[in-house]
């Protein structure tokens, strides 16, 4: 028998490697016949046979403790992961009333942000009220089972994943989101007590959420160091519509049109205010209407800084009772150039040339453009004598009236002016009557471009009366415009029927004059002291004044002259319009007899008769 002299397993007689250790065999190989293996040999053999037994049992109970965690693992991830494992936690919260449990397990669908402890009330209520656990765990079972592909308004099963074999579920809930407005900066909206966000302007609709179904209570709540508000809301969120309006009743401080609240500062008391107290562009607030209040506004403009002055607010007539004050600069700046306004003005009057008012508004500008043209063309006719003069203009510093044109987007303003200013119309005549100045009203419309003011148009201003008024005004130095040839008043030297028709033509023009003015003396030197006629027209002016008519000479012209021995009768065509103190106008033809004497020197009338 041969043995491996390395291990001293018995090996064949031609091996050339042993087969245990896998020594390899030369003249090495020790050969024994019937012979026991010597103490040497035997030793080394039992050492071998000890650490063979040592590296199995590793590998051994590395297989059996892996296989264990398997087994651990698969039976662990059976039980957490199971849908029946889930329905019964959340049956039993449920069940508790325990809403925190809840809160801890359901998630929202559209992520995984967790319902809350709010919404987990609400949902908790909402599944008690409507007895619904039997029909959601019914609705989960045929989730797991997929049998059905739809979801419930309330409470579905989720899987998230798939191992080993196994689903992995998780409960989900369907959010709702809901829009809310308020008619106040800066409230503050609260779910179920808890608050949430602040809606800081009121010109917006914020999106809030997510919420579960079921029934929420929502509250809105607003402070000022005048008022403290709160409204509540309950909402029922289903797939109906989710909108929540919270509109505090509240009184407030209306800002007229023509102020604004844009780049401004608001004073209430003398204090500042923030956006808070602001509501709109129309109104501040909200306030207790039992205080007492003043307020002001200071507003920047481009051209700088206008206040409404500090002004006691009237609860019971918020209508009319602040506005923007006109500072010096800003009348100066205005009244500057109004001045160059009437220099272009005039001087296109006397060159039928509007070339220089081009910055005016396209229908006034077209409206002074016909009338110009067409006084000159009938003064070139030698048609008309014109006359017309302006001494003194002022800038009324008790209303003004702002706002930004989007069209131009140029702030304009709108000012009340006074002229002092006489405009005669002499038709059909040679001589010129000495002018009648009186006061004229208008509002100005002005436009701030290129850092100055441009005048665009002018209406009359019906507050003439109004004794409140107080006036900047400023003496205008420019000429006055007469045209058309005026011939040379010389009455000894005339005809003695130009002279009764010239005398006829005033008493027509300067009675119209007495009638609107209320007086009398200014056609009295027509008209023969002592006649009928006098006693009729001082009557007639005193009945019109009394009615508030006046009138308007459109057209007059002596047609023809007849001499009755000492007096003549002068025959006339006219046109008079009426105005009426209602705002009515009506234009009336007279054809009427007039008759003349000779007093003194002079020719004065005694009577009138419709022809």
């Amino acid at each position: 028998m041969k043995f491996c002299n390395q291990c001293g397993k018995e090996i064949k007689e031609n091996a050339k490697f042993c087969r245990n250790c896998g020594q390899q065999f030369d003249k090495t190989v020790v050969k024994v016949a019937n012979k026991q293996p010597d103490r040497t040999v035997s030793q080394r053999k039992r050492l071998t046979f000890k650490e063979r037994p040592l590296k199995q049992r590793i590998r051994f109970s590395v297989l059996v403790s892996i296989g264990i965690i398997l087994i651990i693992s698969y039976f662990t991830l059976s039980y957490l992961w199971s849908a029946d494992r889930l329905t019964k936690q959340l049956q039993t919260a449920i069940v508790e009333g325990d809403y925190l449990k809840i809160a801890e397990m359901i998630e929202f669908n559209n992520g995984n942000q967790a319902i809350g402890e709010e919404n987990a009330q609400v949902l908790l209520k909402t599944i008690n009220d409507g007895d619904l656990l039997e029909e959601l765990l019914t609705h989960f079972n045929l989730q797991v089972d997929k049998r059905t592909s739809s979801t419930h308004d309330i409470l579905n099963l989720k899987q998230t994943s798939y191992f080993l074999g196994f689903r992995r579920f998780k409960i989900i809930a369907e959010p709702y989101y809901i829009s809310v407005r308020t008619n106040l900066n800066n409230t503050q909206i609260s779910h179920m007590g808890q608050q949430g966000i602040t809606i800081e302007s009121n010109d917006v609709i914020k999106k809030i959420g997510p919420f579960v179904y079921g029934e929420h209570n929502f509250s809105a709540t607003y402070e000022n160091e005048y008022v403290s508000l709160e409204l509540s809301e309950y909402l029922y969120l289903s797939y109906s519509p989710r909108e929540l309006d919270f509109y505090f009743d509240v009184a407030t401080i209306w800002v007229p049109e023509g102020v604004t609240l844009n780049n401004s500062k608001v004073l209430l008391n003398g204090n500042e205010t923030d956006e808070e107290i602001i509501i709109g562009e129309s109104s501040i607030g909200p306030i207790d209407p039992e205080l007492d209040y003043k307020v002001e506004i200071i507003t920047t403009f481009p051209w700088g800084e206008l206040s409404t002055g500090e002004t006691d607010v009237l609860h019971d007539a918020q209508d009319n009772y602040f506005h923007y004050q006109l500072s010096e600069i800003m009348i100066d700046d205005l009244l500057g150039n109004l001045t160059s306004f009437y220099d272009q003005l005039f001087s296109a009057y006397r060159k039928n040339d509007l070339s220089q008012l081009s910055f005016l508004e396209s229908d006034f500008y077209s409206d002074l453009e016909y009338t110009i043209d067409d006084l000159h063309h009938s003064i070139n006719n030698e048609e008309l004598i014109y006359f017309q003069d302006l001494t003194s203009f002022g800038i009324s510093d008790d209303f003004l009236h702002v706002y930004y044109d989007e069209d131009t987007g140029f702030y304009n303003v709108i000012v009340n002016v006074i002229e002092e200013a006489a405009e005669e119309y002499q038709w059909y005549s040679d001589y010129l009557k000495d002018p009648y100045y009186d006061a004229d009203y208008y509002q100005y419309h002005f436009a701030y471009q290129n850092d100055q003011w441009n005048v665009l148009y002018r209406t009359n201003d019906y507050r003439y009366d109004d004794e409140r008024s107080n006036y900047r005004s400023l003496d205008y130095s420019g000429d006055s415009i007469q045209l058309g040839t005026v011939k040379e008043r010389v009455e000894s030297s005339q005809d003695e029927n130009e002279l009764i028709a010239s005398v006829t033509v005033n008493y027509i023009d300067y009675m119209v004059e007495a009638i609107n003015a209320g007086d009398y003396s200014l056609v009295e030197p027509y008209i023969k002291s002592g006649s009928l006629l006098e006693d009729m027209q001082i009557g007639l002016v005193e009945r019109l004044v009394e009615a508030g008519t006046t009138q308007e000479v459109i057209y007059r012209e002596v047609i023809d002259i007849e001499q009755d021995g000492d007096q003549w009768f002068a025959y006339t065509d006219e046109t008079i319009k009426i105005n009426f103190e209602s705002g009515d106008q009506e234009s009336r033809d007279y054809n009427w007899k007039y008759t003349v004497v000779k007093d003194g020197n002079n020719f004065k009338l005694t009577n009138i008769e419709r022809e």
